[in-house]
């Protein structure tokens, strides 16, 4: 009896550190934002190419900035009939369309070395509309061949968007 409340203790606790870990980390991860002076490439290097794979050669990534993005709008065919789009506003506002979800969300962009950086925003709750929303994902995209391509952990997305 007293080992198996000891068992139980101790799981009790380490489902607590757990929590608080990934509390703290999720905290961390939704403060930084774009209009902060944080810059998530300053420990990467300022190259012109990504490498997809270690045995192919360098995907070539072409020079993006604010001015061709802006007014502009890009979509992504995601399965037969179902396109995603990204509408760019010119105040460094716009949507984001995603099919498969059928959702709508406001995002902000701004471009740096030659990458686009997308904060999507969502509802903070999905049954109470009126706590308002809040930045959800960011996405980096590079501008490849005339086509946006995100950037992924793996390397570039199979995904490409197209301008219209």
């Amino acid at each position: 009896m007293r080992s198996s409340v000891f068992v139980i203790l101790v799981l009790l606790i380490s489902c607590i550190n757990k929590t608080q870990n990934e509390q703290s980390s999720s905290s961390s991860e939704n403060a930084v934002g774009l209009t902060e002076d944080h810059d998530p490439l300053k420990d990467s290097k300022e190259s012109e190419s990504i490498e997809i794979h270690p045995n192919r050669e360098p995907i070539q990534i072409d020079h993006l900035n604010l001015s061709d993005l802006s007014s502009s709008k890009w979509t992504c065919s995601v399965a037969p009939g179902c396109t995603d789009t990204l509408l760019l506003n010119i105040n460094q506002e716009g949507r984001e369309y995603r099919c498969e979800m059928l959702i709508d969300n406001k995002i902000i962009y701004d471009v740096r070395y030659d990458t686009l950086f997308i904060q999507e925003y969502g509802l903070v709750s999905e049954i109470d509309a009126s706590k308002g929303e809040e930045v959800k994902y960011t996405y980096k995209y590079v501008l490849i061949n005339e086509s946006l391509r995100m950037v992924v952990d793996q390397g570039i997305s199979e995904f490409i968007y197209k301008q219209n």
